[in-house]
């Protein structure tokens, strides 16, 4: 599902990254706008201000704002549609549910999490109308209603994939669907890689997830949940938990936010992911202040304590933006190419900015491991997903000799080979998935057939000779 992935090839076709980075940045403003939105519909007394500065401080929310990620698009898509969910359930008026199917739906084609929504909206449908008793044909035509609404939105994406790969949740479900360009072995490591998020799974460890999360999450540390959402949201625990009894409103919401964190639990767990119940749990936020607590001294000391979370928050944002001391750039003290030869890991931006310079615009680049920085290479290339190796392992295997070798490489159209040596020649078969003989095999391929182009940070550019065939 692409529906964010479109905004930002627009801002790449009119501008470049930096206008991608800004689209994301405007739907955090809006998805922030939205939480205020909805903690004024769940109580007219409600705090705006808090409960947008509760999730837009969030430090993950500040990190991933200036990143071309689609997390924050899913943030405002999500908090629209308990929004207007939240109306239907006081209305009764049905353009509400199916607007609010919409936004599920727009959700569902930007993230496949993102579905978890519509699933929401449908049950909550049903659920509404039980709790209400409603006529059982009335309560599942609304559900269904909600729900084919929401795949309506969202299949252009799932026909898309069922017509380019064979399946529609590619690469999901490769057991029972399958899917061109994917194998057993990858889906399983695909599967694996996504458990590894939040460290140990036992109960215990699950059951003091709030705790863990607040204090032991870090930025890119996947045992450390690869994010940071700040104390705020556990020191109004006790406040959220209360408001449960205030309204109708409040419940209906808690319940978005609830399920999303259970989804959360069950899945991937990492802080981006959680987003979507960290959301209208910031809209409870606001929601519950100013109605919970009284006037005088008990509202002071909370409200302090609210706010000196939220600067903490701020505090924790902005050293790690200092840290990568970007205003340089911005204020033309620091050249671009100067700033990402410093930022991107493994000091390899200059072959990047050879590729960008120099190579012809029909070059075809095949990329072996490399931690798969497509984004910085400007010119068309192939590359695998989780074993980076995998088409050049599969050239090596099928070839006999390091001249078929080459054959294969030019028949397959490539003009140049882009890895990380150690990543692709490794004696101990340990960091490359090429075994040994075939590591050999590719040698002698390229001091024969190739040449060696640029070099940074151990990353080599070679390039490929044509063959006597052309």
């Amino acid at each position: 599902p692409q529906n964010i992935e479109m905004l930002f090839t627009f801002g790449l076709l009119l501008k470049d990254e930096t206008l991608a980075q800004g689209y994301h940045w405007l739907l955090g403003v809006a998805a922030s706008a939205a939480v205020a939105a909805l903690a004024r519909r769940i109580d007219p007394k409600a705090s705006v201000l808090l409960a947008a500065a509760a999730f837009a401080t969030i430090p993950t929310v500040v990190l991933i704002g200036g990143w071309a990620y689609v997390d924050l698009g899913v943030v405002l898509f999500v908090t629209l549609s308990v929004l207007c969910f939240l109306r239907w359930t006081r209305s009764e008026a049905c353009p509400w549910l199916v607007l609010s199917a919409v936004f599920a739906g727009a959700a569902a084609g930007s993230k496949y999490t993102a579905g978890f929504q519509g699933l929401l909206v449908a049950g909550g449908a049903m659920l509404l109308g039980t709790l209400r008793r409603w006529p059982a044909r009335k309560a599942v035509s609304l559900s269904a209603l909600a729900a084919g609404v929401v795949a309506a939105v969202a299949c252009p994406w799932w026909i898309r994939n069922a017509l380019a790969t064979g399946n529609p949740l590619y690469p999901f479900c490769y057991g029972l669907l399958g899917g061109e360009g994917w194998d057993a072995e990858r889906a399983r490591v695909l599967s694996l890689a996504l458990g590894q998020w939040g460290g140990e799974r036992g109960l215990v460890d699950t059951l003091l997830l709030p705790l863990r999360l607040t204090f032991s999450g870090q930025f890119f540390s996947e045992a450390n949940f690869d994010g940071v959402i700040g104390c705020a949201f556990l020191l109004a625990a006790p406040l959220l938990a209360a408001s449960l009894r205030l309204s109708r409103e409040h419940r209906v919401v808690a319940c978005f936010a609830l399920a999303h964190a259970a989804f959360w639990v069950l899945t991937t767990r990492q802080v981006r992911f959680l987003l979507p119940a960290l959301a209208p749990a910031a809209a409870l936020l606001g929601a519950s202040v100013p109605v919970l607590l009284p006037t005088g001294w008990p509202r002071a000391c909370a409200t302090a304590v609210l706010h000196a979370s939220l600067a903490l928050n701020v505090l924790i944002a902005s050293l790690h933006f200092a840290h990568h001391n970007p205003l340089r750039v911005v204020l033309g003290l620091e050249t671009r190419s100067a700033y990402l030869q410093r930022e991107i890991p493994g000091c390899d931006y200059a072959v990047f900015e050879h590729i960008e310079r120099s190579l012809p615009p029909d070059s075809f680049i095949l990329l072996g491991s490399l931690g798969n920085p497509g984004f910085l290479v400007k010119r068309r290339y192939s590359s695998d997903a989780f074993f980076e190796n995998r088409t050049l392992a599969a050239i090596l295997a099928a070839a006999a000799t390091p001249d078929d070798a080459h054959e294969a490489l030019r028949a397959r159209g490539f003009t140049h080979l882009l890895f990380r040596w150690e990543n692709v020649f490794d004696p101990e078969e340990k960091r490359s998935e090429i075994p040994l003989e075939d590591q050999k095999k590719l040698a002698a391929a390229m001091n024969r057939h190739a040449k060696l182009v640029c070099q940074a940070g151990g990353t080599m550019l070679y390039e490929i000779e044509k063959t006597e065939r052309g």
